[in-house]
């Protein structure tokens, strides 16, 4: 952090008796890196599937569940769901369709066993698609034909329309909208109780804390040359039983050396921020630290969280057309000039005393 001291200082040109520092972030620059967001998921609760389950006893067909009907005193799946009725089995739908990634029956393919697919609509009805990450190929259930919530060791083991979850190790649906390993996102604490400001959480080994409750991106997350994403959430397997997303992280972390000439830099606050308040160039500073000079830059307030980060973040990026110079260092700095939405002026939360320090903390290495 010795960089930022003499930078606040005003070594570069940027005067801290003007600027009246309230929070910082500084990065060096290399490639870029991007964060995707994602769907909302069912949570697993099996009471939202009330009623009998496949092959249950049953008199009468109100007993069973949403979709079978009673067949000689056994729920059954009823077969008779036209295109684009919900499904939750395959075996609810009419002859020739399959129950589709968003839970309503689709026309199947005519991929035969062993042919490349990457959804079981791709295949012959009575297949399923046995994916590996992104693609598959066309393979037949085995004989166990375990309904919903029942244990499995892999999707051959349920009915079709089902998949086996790798977290519970159940059959559970296989609609993108009702699969309960479809990651929630992280947990958002609330924060009424804080005063307006921007989190400023250094991260700490062994100490867990909100990714994004530090700016991003940062020479923080940067290890032995490398950037350092080890700690960015993660949404598991999923459906598909391959993290995409982490095996990207991972990738990052183990070859880039820097981040994107085109980023996006956040900063995540503890209110709404009034969009009227952020000004490039004097309530929000972008500058070159190679050079000392300022950088042009766009900014604005998204108040909605994401599955990675919570809300209320202030966004800088550098405009289309103009990315930054690759291996120098930047810092973007906001000032006590900005407000809430309720015309609060910004404090200082966290680390970011420490951090705006005349010295570096001795008792706390990672300041």
């Amino acid at each position: 952090m010795a960089v930022v001291r003499r930078f606040l200082a005003g070594s570069s040109g940027l005067k801290r008796r003007n600027a009246s520092i309230f929070a910082f972030i500084l990065a060096t620059v290399g490639c870029s890196f991007e964060r995707p967001s994602a769907l909302d998921a069912f949570d697993g609760d099996s009471s939202l599937f009330p009623g009998l389950g496949v092959g249950a006893f049953c008199v009468a067909s109100e007993e069973c569940r949403d979709g079978l009907v009673c067949v000689a005193s056994a729920c059954r799946p009823a077969g008779n769901r036209e295109a684009n009725d919900k499904c939750i089995l395959s075996a609810e739908c009419k002859p020739g369709l399959v129950c589709g990634i968003f839970g309503a029956c689709v026309q199947a393919d005519t991929t035969e066993v062993g042919g490349p697919c990457s959804v079981d609509s791709d295949c012959q009805q009575g297949l399923y698609c046995k994916r590996k990450g992104i693609s598959g190929h066309c393979a037949r259930h085995n004989t166990l034909f375990r309904d919903l919530f029942e244990p499995c060791a892999e999707t051959a083991d349920c009915l079709a329309g089902l998949v086996c979850s790798a977290r519970s190790h159940q059959c559970v649906p296989g609609s993108l909208l009702l699969n309960p390993d479809i990651f929630p996102g992280i947990t958002c604490a609330p924060e009424e109780e804080l005063p307006f400001g921007a989190r400023m959480v250094v991260p700490r080994a062994g100490v867990e804390s909100p990714f994004y409750d530090f700016p991003f991106p940062t020479d923080v997350r940067r290890k032995a040359g490398r950037i350092d994403l080890s700690s960015h959430p993660r949404p598991g397997p999923g459906p598909a039983g391959f993290d995409s997303l982490g095996a990207l992280l991972d990738a990052a972390s183990e070859d880039l050396d820097g981040f994107g000439v085109n980023p996006l830099i956040s900063f995540r606050f503890t209110r709404e921020v009034d969009a009227s308040s952020l000004r490039m160039g004097f309530t929000v500073r972008f500058v070159d630290l190679t050079t000392g000079a300022e950088v042009p830059g766009l900014v604005q307030f998204v108040a909605k969280r994401d599955k990675y980060s919570c809300g209320n973040r202030v966004v800088i990026r550098p405009p289309h057309g103009v990315p930054l110079v690759g291996g120098r260092q930047y810092a973007v700095v906001i000032t006590r000039g900005i407000r809430s939405v309720g015309n609060q002026a910004p404090v200082p939360l966290d680390d970011l005393e420490a951090l705006l320090g005349p010295a570096e903390p001795a008792a706390d290495p990672p300041l």
